[in-house]
């Protein structure tokens, strides 16, 4: 599908970029909860804000490993 292409594509570009491909398509919290949605593509503001805690740490965890790695 659409959607298995898309992934399939971005993980190739990070591979071939050598970066991360942070994906949250299928987050249990995030993906699907219309909630937190103001239409099908953009999130409300509480959305906005429980998806920027989730980013926030998903990059100070990746940083954490990258610091190990590095040291």
């Amino acid at each position: 599908n659409d959607m298995q292409e898309m992934k399939k594509i971005m993980n190739e570009l990070a591979v071939k970029y050598s970066i991360t491909y942070l994906d949250f398509s299928t987050d249990s919290i995030i993906s699907n909860n219309y909630k937190y949605f103001q239409n099908a593509d953009h999130m409300n503001n509480h959305g906005k804000r429980i998806f920027t805690k989730k980013l926030l740490k998903k990059i100070k965890d990746l940083n954490i490993r990258l610091s190990q790695i590095n040291d």
